[in-house]
């Protein structure tokens, strides 16, 4: 169980989350390829000024595909995570203040009648997913939205996964 921060702590991360919440919903509010675009730059905004993420990112590359890719193929891999990064931070400014049929009508769902007729039978469903990644977070917020827009009822449960270092 995690505890929240009191004091000085609390105090500066409202601060915080109010200095950025118009920064959000100007995000929010941007046309969808305006978003990614400004999404895709914040994430190069990153890679430049984040040098110990950005040695992480590339320490894990060289970990996973070790000989496999050049310094400069991992660097070009690690660039583009943080581009993505980058347009999934616009995605939940979207999620988080718009309506969520707006995310929904940018999603080609399938198999969503297999889901109904489960459902039908009367006998409860269970939907695992896993958030192994930020392209990913869909895992999260699909079953949010469907429930918020009317599927079958339902509750979600999540744990925090504490981060820890993979051995060398």
């Amino acid at each position: 169980m995690t505890q929240r921060p009191g004091g000085f702590a609390a105090l500066r991360t409202r601060l915080v989350l109010a200095a950025l919440t118009p920064l959000a919903l100007f995000l929010a509010y941007l046309p969808l390829r305006a978003g990614l675009w400004v999404g895709a730059r914040l994430g190069d905004l990153a890679w430049l000024t984040l040098p110990r993420r950005r040695a992480v990112a590339l320490d894990n590359l060289t970990r996973a595909l070790g000989a496999e890719t050049t310094p400069q193929e991992r660097a070009r891999i690690g660039r583009e995570s943080f581009r993505n990064l980058g347009m999934n931070l616009v995605e939940a400014c979207v999620f988080y203040f718009r309506p969520p049929q707006l995310l929904l009508s940018r999603v080609e769902v399938r198999g969503a009648d297999n889901l109904v007729a489960a459902a039908a039978l009367g006998r409860g469903l269970l939907g695992l997913t896993a958030h192994g990644a930020v392209k990913q977070m869909w895992g999260w917020w699909f079953p949010i939205v469907v429930v918020v827009t009317g599927g079958p009822p339902g509750s979600i449960v999540g744990d925090i996964v504490i981060r820890r270092r993979l051995p060398k």
